[in-house]
Parts: structure tokens; C-alpha cells; sequence
């Protein structure tokens, strides 16, 4: 089964803005799972032969289990938001973990 994995916020979309990109140059890929969260890509490479297109920073974490490498062709920038309830504006231990995604996020 070869194809391709994407992450999607929604668990269940099959196409990104990586698609959008090959389309304009005349490819396609074959997308043939969906997954909610980053980490759960590479439980599931370790089992196929899909593959996925991850952020760098990302995939930094796994550089002595899985081979990658740049994109041929400008992906861009995207924009990831952090949020949550209003009810937790206020609560210490939530502000604290909101300081430290901040300070990750600054680096």
C-alpha cells in the first residue's frame, strides 16, 4: 500500500496544502490515511511504507529511527495556534504551561 499519511486538526480530512502545492506543478500524491495528531505518524511508519511530510523540528526527535529529507520545493510557513477554554485564563498551572509553549515557540 503505498501512499501517503496527513495530518489533519479535524482527523479526517485527505488532502493539505501540500497537495495544493504539487497540483500547481502538475503532480498528485496518493493519500490513503488521516491522522489527528503529529505523533502518532510515526507508529504508523514503523509498521508501512507510507510516507508523510512533517516539520523539521518534528521530525528532529526521531533522526535515529527514520530517513527523511527536504522537501523538493518551497512548502512555505504555516501558522500553528495554541487554544483553550476561557475558564482557564486564570488558572496558574495552565498559565505556567502556556509560558513554557511560548518560550519553546521563541527559540
Amino acid at each position: 500500500m503505498r501512499g501517503s499519511i496527513v495530518v489533519s486538526g479535524d482527523g479526517g480530512g485527505f488532502r493539505s496544502f501540500i497537495d495544493d502545492i504539487l497540483q500547481n506543478q502538475g503532480y498528485q500524491r496518493r493519500v490513503v490515511a488521516s491522522v489527528q495528531y503529529y505523533r502518532l505518524v510515526p507508529l504508523i511508519l514503523e509498521t508501512t511504507d507510507l510516507v508523510c511530510t512533517l516539520p523539521a523540528r518534528f521530525l528532529s526527535r526521531y533522526a535515529d529511527r527514520r530517513v527523511s529529507f527536504e522537501l523538493p520545493f518551497d512548502a512555505g510557513r504555516f501558522t500553528l495556534f495554541a487554544t483553550w477554554h476561557a475558564r482557564f485564563d486564570a488558572d496558574p498551572a495552565h498559565r505556567w504551561f502556556r509560558e513554557q509553549l511560548l518560550a519553546c515557540a521563541s527559540d
